[in-house]
Parts: C-alpha cells; structure tokens; sequence
C-alpha cells in the first residue's frame, strides 16, 4: 500500500478572517488545507448547513482515513480467522476502494 500524499492530520474547522467560507486548517500552524462555500454564490443569506456539514466531513478526513484502514485490517483478520462463508468480502472491497480513491 501507498503512503498517504497529503498533509497529515489532524485538521481543525474554522472560519477565515471573512467569516463566510469555512476553511480547514492542518495541524501545522497556518496552513490552510481548503476553504468551503456556500453554493449561493454572492447571496449572503442563511442557512449554510450544507456548507457546514461539507466543511466538517473535510475536516474529519485524516481520522476517517486512518479509522477506515483500522476497520480493514481488523475485518481481513476476522474473516480469515473465523469467517469461511465470504460474508465480509463485499464490505471489505467497499473499504479498500474508498481508501484507494483517497490515496490516488
């Protein structure tokens, strides 16, 4: 498996000096992973809740990544210790494709 090529986490959640987009900040002082906006472009009117909810899954992508691989370790583990039916192959191939699609 590849090694991850992008900044390592974890990423923070907060608002840029303007207020409006939701930027994602990495651990490592001021470096800016991405800023989110609110589709209405130039329309400053409420509610920005898919913004926000876009902005946190952003966010939580280094510790979703690294939970993710942990999951596929330990179900490949199960399934060859104690599952013969191929029960978690389907999840499994879910899993491993997200964390290539992830990795590039």
């Amino acid at each position: 498996m590849r090694p991850p090529k992008w900044t390592p986490g974890p990423w923070r959640l907060g608002d840029d000096a303007t207020g409006k987009p939701l930027t994602i900040w990495a651990a490592e002082p001021g470096v800016c992973i991405t800023s989110v906006f609110d589709n209405r472009m130039g329309d400053d009117t409420p509610p920005m809740t898919n913004a926000k909810g876009n902005a946190r899954l952003i966010a939580a992508a280094p510790e979703l990544y690294d939970a993710l691989r942990e999951a596929a370790l330990q179900i490949e583990y199960l399934h060859d210790k104690f599952d013969h039916t191929g029960s978690g192959e389907g999840v499994l191939a879910r899993i491993n494709a997200a964390l290539t699609k992830a990795r590039g």
